[in-house]
């Protein structure tokens, strides 16, 4: 693996998580969007960050040898490689998914559970045993955009760890492309 392909795959990996972190903030700001979409200063302050990290997303994930030439991340010699034993660079791809998915999951599992469980409490309406149990619970209400944005993220999360070979080959198949590009130019 070349110092290139190694800037790439990080490039990508991180344009990666803000694309994810940008579908949560997106999920998470809805209500507002919903609720208050007449007060323009609050639209603006909702969508700008929205519109600037979803920009730098793309950037990251589809113009990564333009920022690795602007930044002039690689010196003169291209060709040096990164001597790592016999792992491939796809490996630190699939690698890097499987922490962004298990990230995604883990951090999403407690409040989605949560918000389940207190949703369960609430639909229990008949005093029963179980509505004793639950009255340590009354001062708690169900946050119902963080429940969706959880569960969201949890199937997110779910899908990147069970296509994590799939999405790995999407991101080489365009760094072959570019290689070739870069062969056929020379």
């Amino acid at each position: 693996m070349t110092q290139k392909d190694f800037f790439r795959i990080v490039l990508k990996l991180f344009g990666l998580y803000l694309l994810f972190q940008l579908i949560y903030t997106i999920f998470n700001q809805l209500e507002y969007i919903i609720f208050y979409f007449n007060n323009f200063g609050l639209m603006m302050s909702l969508f700008v960050p929205i519109i600037i990290n979803s920009i730098i997303a793309w950037i990251l994930i589809f113009k990564t040898d333009k920022i690795i030439d602007l930044f002039k991340l690689i010196k003169n010699d291209e060709s040096v490689e990164i001597n790592i034993g016999d792992i491939k660079s796809i490996t630190f791809v699939k690698i890097g998914l499987v922490i962004l998915s298990c990230y995604l999951l883990l951090s999403n599992i407690a409040p989605f559970l949560t918000n389940t469980f207190l949703s369960f409490k609430r639909s229990v309406k008949e005093p029963n045993v179980l509505n004793e149990i639950l009255t340590g619970f009354d001062l708690v209400n169900v946050d119902y955009m963080v429940w969706i944005a959880s569960g969201v993220n949890i199937v997110l999360g779910y899908l990147i760890l069970s296509n994590f070979d799939r999405i790995s080959n999407w991101i080489f198949k365009d760094l072959e492309s570019k290689e070739k590009e870069e062969i056929d130019q020379l």
